[in-house]
C-alpha cells in the first residue's frame, strides 16, 4: 500500500515538473511575442519620424537657395548704386541700399542657422558670399538706441523683441547664434527695466531658450552693435505687450544706459549779466532826395 502511494506521488512530480517546464516555455514564447508586435507597430513611428526629420532639413536647405536665387548678384548691386550716386540722388540710393541689404542679411541669417553639414548642400552659397559686403558695412557704428520692427515674430534679419515665452516658441524655433541677446527684467522696487543678461554673438551660444522671468521683460535680439551693460537701464517707447508681427517702418525703439532719467533743467538767469543795448540813433543817417518828375 505504502509502495502504491509513493509510486503516486513520483507520477504526480514528474507530470507537475513536465507542466511547469511547459509553463515556462509559454511564457518565453509570450514575451517574444509581445516584443515583436511592439516593434512591428512602433516602426512604422520611427520611420515616420526620420524620414520627417530630413524631410525637415531638406526643406531648410531648399529655403535658403530659394532666398539667395531671389538676390541679385553683387556686380548688378554695385552698378545700381553707382548709378543712384552720379545722378546724386542721395533718397534713391539709400533706399536701394536698405532694402537689398535687408534682403542679404536676412538669407544670410537662414543659411547660419544651418548645420555644417546642410551649409554645404546650399549649390548658390557663394553668391551670399560675395554680398557680405552689405550686411558688414555698418558693424562698426556702435548705438545705444535699436529699432524694434518685429515683436514675438520673425521673417526679416532685424531687431526682434519676445516677450511672454522662450526665444524658440515665439519665432518658430530659430537659434539665433550670431545674434545679440539681451534679457531684460523689471525691478519691482524701482519699477524700472534693466539689462539683466548679455549673450553674446557666438557660433554655438543659442538663444532659443531665451526667457524673461519678471512682469514686463522681454528678451531683445538684434544684429546692431550695441553699448550696453549689465544693469544698464532700459526704456520702451512703445506697447509692446500688445504688438505681434513685422512692421517696415518699425514699432518703436528700445534705449540702453547707465541712467536714462531725465535731468532737471537748470535756472541760469541769476548768472546772466545784463548789457544795455547801444543807442542807435546817432548811427543812422536818412538822406531824402527829390528827383522831382524825372524818375
Amino acid at each position: 500500500m505504502k509502495r502504491d502511494i509513493l509510486n503516486e506521488a513520483q507520477e504526480y512530480m514528474k507530470v507537475h515538473q513536465k507542466k511547469k517546464r511547459w509553463h515556462q516555455v509559454v511564457i518565453a514564447l509570450a514575451c517574444v511575442v509581445v516584443f515583436c508586435t511592439t516593434y512591428v507597430l512602433i516602426l512604422p513611428a520611427i520611420t515616420m519620424e526620420n524620414s520627417g526629420s530630413a524631410q525637415t532639413e531638406q526643406e531648410q536647405v531648399t529655403n535658403v537657395i530659394t532666398l539667395i536665387d531671389a538676390l541679385p548678384d553683387s556686380n548688378t548691386v554695385e552698378d545700381k548704386l553707382t548709378a543712384y550716386e552720379d545722378a546724386e540722388n542721395d533718397e534713391a540710393y539709400e533706399a536701394y541700399y536698405q532694402e537689398v541689404s535687408l534682403q542679404a542679411k536676412t538669407a544670410y541669417s537662414y543659411y547660419q542657422e544651418l548645420s555644417p553639414q546642410l551649409q554645404q548642400q546650399v549649390t548658390n552659397a557663394a553668391k551670399l558670399t560675395e554680398l557680405e559686403w552689405l550686411w558688414t558695412a555698418a558693424v562698426y557704428s556702435v548705438t545705444n538706441t535699436i529699432d524694434v520692427y518685429q515683436v514675438n515674430y520673425y521673417s526679416q534679419a532685424v531687431t526682434t523683441l519676445v516677450y511672454g515665452g522662450t526665444v524658440g516658441n515665439k519665432t518658430s524655433g530659430m537659434r539665433f547664434e550670431y545674434w545679440i541677446a539681451l534679457i531684460v527684467e523689471k525691478d519691482s522696487s524701482t519699477g524700472k527695466l534693466y539689462v539683466n543678461t548679455i549673450m553674446e554673438a557666438k557660433a554655438g551660444v543659442s538663444k532659443v531658450d531665451c526667457k524673461a522671468t519678471t512682469a514686463d521683460g522681454f528678451v531683445l535680439l538684434t544684429l546692431d552693435a550695441i553699448d550696453v551693460k549689465v544693469n544698464d537701464e532700459v526704456r520702451v517707447d512703445f506697447d509692446y505687450k500688445n504688438t505681434t508681427g513685422y512692421s517696415a517702418t518699425k514699432y518703436g525703439t528700445v534705449t540702453v544706459g547707465a541712467d536714462l532719467s531725465p535731468k532737471p533743467a537748470k535756472d541760469n538767469t541769476g548768472k546772466l549779466t545784463i548789457v544795455p543795448g547801444a543807442d542807435t540813433r546817432d548811427l543812422i543817417e536818412v538822406n531824402l532826395y527829390d528827383y522831382g518828375s524825372n524818375i
